[in-house]
């Protein structure tokens, strides 16, 4: 190997072991972030909380945008909104969180929008999770948004239990 590729080769594994170690320093800001989020959720000062959650949102804590969604789908430390709710849920939900896609769900649910439903917790379930499993078997035990299918409830049910092992 030429010393030029040698070179290049050293280079290019420094920029992405810097690289590397940049994203983890983000990811445990944020973590530490979230957390300081969670002390003063813990004592119910949810200002202090909120405050906390956006900066570690905004370094892309995805437990962050889904605590928001909750903070604004209960009222507090914010105005009760159900709309902001949903768009922190939806941020966390394009990025994988489980959690968020099930109040997305449940959401449609509640607003007996069972099709939109079953689309969101299909998409939980898809990722492992159990209670999307469940909500899936009751929307085909009972026709809710899908044709009432018996036997696709029954597959859920014994996914669930199976996920839950």
């Amino acid at each position: 190997m030429s010393v030029f590729m040698s070179f290049f080769y050293s280079l290019f594994a420094g920029i992405l072991l810097s690289c590397n170690i940049s994203m983890a320093q983000e990811s445990e800001t944020a973590d530490v972030l979230f957390e300081k989020g969670v002390q003063y959720a813990g004592k119910q000062d949810y200002q202090q909380a909120m405050q906390w959650y956006l900066k570690a949102a905004d370094e892309g804590n995805t437990d962050a945008m889904y605590n928001i969604g909750n903070l604004y789908a209960k009222g507090e430390g914010v105005e009760w909104s159900y709309q902001q709710a949903m768009q922190w849920w939806l941020k966390a939900a394009d990025k994988g969180h489980i959690n968020s896609m099930l109040m997305i769900g449940g959401y449609y649910y509640a607003s007996t929008e069972y099709p939109e439903a079953m689309q969101w917790y299909l998409k939980a379930a898809n990722k492992g999770s159990p209670n999307a499993m469940l909500r899936l078997g009751c929307l085909y035990k009972e026709g809710l948004g899908v044709k009432q299918d018996k036997e696709q409830a029954e597959f859920w049910y014994r996914k669930a239990k199976e996920e839950q092992k």
